[in-house]
């Protein structure tokens, strides 16, 4: 099958989908520029039951003061790693969709193990901000995915108002938990 065909079908698809989606349910839709943002309650009790745990205050308190130095470190990296690749020569090089840690773009990575592990890594990236907006009692309103024909993000969002209000520790502290948590998982 041609791929300008496939490409055209999944457009128009996703156009009725989206339509469709955004007419019928309003109160948790909503259209979020070609995406869908779909807003839920789901995993908020966890969330609550979760936070209560002593554990994270030291969590999270250890990352808000780790993140900027995994951060410069992170871009000393890059830049280290950016100089290499100007050195490898073209015949050795290896094709850029091995590069990119992308199911389906990355043929080294298995498509069912590739999703799992971004499912996992997104979940609790997120997990990780709500739950440090809890544990500084801020109000986590919903969570939510972002649709885009396949989901390609997720969220949690936590009361505006009342972050607005909080310290800019505490802002940071909630910002850091996902970041953070990254870390955690693939250390």
């Amino acid at each position: 099958m041609n791929w300008v065909l496939i490409a055209l079908l999944l457009i128009s698809g996703w156009i009725i989908v989206f339509y469709v989606v955004t007419t019928l349910f309003k109160s948790h839709v909503s259209p979020y520029g070609p995406a869908i943002l779909i807003r839920t309650q789901a995993g908020i009790k966890f969330i609550e039951k979760v936070s209560k745990w002593k554990f994270w205050d030291y969590f999270i308190s250890f990352f808000y003061y780790a993140m900027p130095f995994l951060s410069a470190a992170t871009v000393i990296l890059l830049i280290y790693e950016a100089f290499l690749v100007l050195s490898i020569p073209r015949s050795s090089a290896i094709p850029l969709s091995y590069a990119i840690a992308i199911p389906v773009i990355n043929p080294a990575i298995p498509i069912v193990y590739g999703v799992i592990g971004l499912v996992v890594a997104i979940a609790l990236h997120e997990g990780a901000h709500g739950i440090a907006a809890r544990r500084h009692n801020i109000t986590v309103r919903s969570t939510g995915l972002l649709w885009l024909i396949i989901p390609v993000g997720a969220f949690v969002e936590p009361d505006e108002e009342e972050t607005k209000k909080a310290e800019p520790k505490v802002r940071g502290k909630i910002f850091a938990a996902g970041p953070g948590m990254n870390v955690a998982l693939s250390v």
